[in-house]
């Protein structure tokens, strides 16, 4: 027993489990990142050539990477680099800080929507999404700084979706406000990363769930068009991919790589990524059609987290279709598993919303409740923890990658063609810019 408003012990472990993973992962970001540009992070120097230079324009931040828009992060890293003459750990730390940045609105969002879980579940459900979003199965988001476009792009939806969040009687003086801090962070989203355009239609799902902010349905779709043609303006194909077509040439495979994608949190091999799944893809639809069929006003309550599941299932069909190309293997990259945390997030706590109406419509089984939500923690905490074993592993062999490149760059001149192609493929690229860089004192190579 505690006195009222006071938090007994049993009451702090859940808030220890939320924050452990958290804890963990400052711990292997420090342990496992490393100041040396890899891959994509070449594509940064020659902007930071022309910072130098002062010839930096709009042009080439807005420019295509791809098949995104990545305005955002460029003007975040390329601010980093002016700051820490490109240490690129400071990029990793950006985005750790951005990812919990997201953390913490779905935390906002798990406490608007705490009437509609069971009591019992509630304390345990913010560490299940913990443990969910800060995995060390997507290691490469964690430990290249590239990847804070991920974050970035998560942040801006959760703070759309939350903006959307149907208010009181008494928030609606502050609609217009609320409306516009979501289109502004659907916008950062939309030019942070190409599935960004995905967040106006998930606002577009909150939205129609609300009778509150309906009638901004209308501007909220004028708004999301403006920004897909100003996105798609002058826009070319990335060079080097496989058409879409193959996609639907293909139909059975497309199928797997999604679900493969969905469940890469949990697996890296591609045939237990796709059961994890097409699990998650079950729970998540069987939670939908309880609520549907139970509890409508529930369901409509829940729309934040219907609007997070579909705007992971679609990012999910957008990777699989512009990716199947390269082969099955490519759906259990680390850094899909971004996609399967949100997918899992929303299903999980769909779940648990569903459990709850099924306790207003039939009080009285909650052994039987227990039970299945036991069981799914369960199954929940086996994959994960498969996954974080294979993240921690891999993030090993990453870093050993990483300090081979720091050896490399640093004698740059002797390195082989081969030695200096395994960093990024166009060699020649890489000894012109390694000279910029070591002169300029940048990423590492200073003298």
């Amino acid at each position: 027993m505690t006195e009222p408003g006071r938090i007994g012990p049993a009451g702090r472990w859940p808030w220890v489990a939320v924050l452990a993973p958290i804890l963990a992962l400052v711990w292997l970001v420090d342990a496992y990142s490393v100041n040396a540009p890899w891959q994509d992070d070449w594509e940064l120097v020659p902007l930071l050539e022309k910072q130098a230079l002062g010839t930096l324009g709009w042009s080439d931040l807005y420019a295509q990477h791809n098949e995104h828009r990545i305005l955002f992060p460029r003007i975040a890293m390329l601010t980093l680099a002016f700051w820490t003459r490109w240490n690129l750990r400071s990029q990793v730390w950006l985005g750790l800080t951005i990812a919990v940045a997201g953390f913490a609105v779905i935390l906002w969002l798990l406490a608007r929507t705490r009437e509609l879980t069971l009591p019992e579940l509630r304390p345990w459900l913010p560490v299940a999404v913990a443990w969910t979003w800060f995995s060390a199965a997507q290691y490469e988001n964690w430990l290249w700084g590239w990847q804070l476009q991920w974050f970035l792009c998560r942040l801006a939806l959760l703070v759309t979706i939350g903006a959307l969040v149907s208010p009181g009687p008494e928030a609606g003086a502050h609609s217009r406000v609320r409306f516009g801090i979501a289109a502004l962070a659907a916008a950062i989203g939309s030019f942070s990363f190409g599935s960004g355009l995905l967040i106006w239609i998930a606002g577009a799902i909150s939205l129609l769930a609300s009778s509150q902010q309906r009638g901004w349905l209308g501007y909220w779709v004028a708004a999301g068009g403006a920004t897909w043609a100003v996105y798609f303006a002058g826009y070319v194909a990335a060079p080097g991919r496989a058409p879409w077509t193959t996609a639907l040439e293909r139909p059975g495979e497309l199928f797997l790589y999604e679900l493969a994608c969905l469940g890469s949190n949990f697996s890296m091999k591609v045939g237990l990524a796709a059961v994890a799944g097409g699990a998650v893809v079950a729970i998540a639809a069987l939670a939908l059609v309880r609520l549907w069929r139970c509890d409508r006003r529930r369901l409509a309550l829940a729309a934040p987290w219907v609007a997070l599941l579909v705007f992971a299932l679609l990012e999910g069909g957008v990777v699989a279709a512009s990716r199947l190309g390269f082969g099955l293997a490519s759906a259990t990259s680390s850094r899909y598993a971004s996609i399967s945390a949100l997918f899992t997030v929303a299903a999980v706590v769909l779940a648990t919303v569903a459990l709850s109406a099924e306790s207003t419509e039939q009080p009285g089984p909650e052994r039987r409740r227990g039970m299945a939500f036991g069981a799914l923690l369960a199954l929940l905490a086996a994959g994960l923890a498969s996954g974080y074993a294979s993240g921690i592993g891999e993030m090993t062999q990453h870093k050993r990658r990483l300090m081979e490149a720091v050896i490399c760059l640093s004698n740059f001149e002797a390195a082989s063609d081969a030695q200096l192609g395994r960093f990024y493929p166009d060699v020649p690229k890489v000894r012109r810019l390694a000279h910029f860089l070591r002169r300029a004192g940048l990423g590492g190579l200073g003298r």
